[in-house]
């Protein structure tokens, strides 16, 4: 009987780590060929934005973009504080949820946001985003 509890309890948390994998995701924008999507979260008590992006591409490339948000303090859109970039191989690149530190420019916390205080996030988009062939 023990085991069988064991058992369904490695299965429900198995299918709670498998719910914040790769459902969920929005496409924010399309560009050079590179799909990229976000969703916004909670983990462990917090609110985070997941990146994920599809590099539809047969090369490398970098994707460099700017951060824009909206949150409880701030209503309005407001940009993020840094401009990010990544290089992507081909396919799906994503992390596999808000704890998967193999990415960790792929995960943007509260304190990302803002540096004076905990943002509360409510929206996220991408912005100016360019695609260049990795050289």
């Amino acid at each position: 009987m023990k085991r069988i509890f064991f058992l369904f309890g490695l299965m429900a948390i198995s299918i709670a780590g498998f719910s914040q994998t790769q459902e969920g995701y929005t496409l924010g924008t399309t560009s050079g060929n590179v799909d990229c999507y976000y969703s916004i979260t909670n983990c462990n008590g917090k609110t985070v934005v997941l990146l994920r992006f599809d590099n539809k591409n047969t090369s490398p490339v970098t994707v460099a973009w700017k951060e824009i948000f909206t949150t409880k303090q701030l209503p309005k859109s407001m940009p993020g504080h840094l401009n990010k970039q990544v290089t992507l191989a081909p396919g799906v690149s994503s992390v596999l949820n808000c704890e998967d530190m193999s990415h960790r420019e792929y995960i943007i916390g509260e304190a990302d946001v803002n540096q004076t205080y905990r943002a509360d996030i409510t929206g996220f988009r991408f912005g100016e985003v360019s695609v260049k062939p990795t050289n």
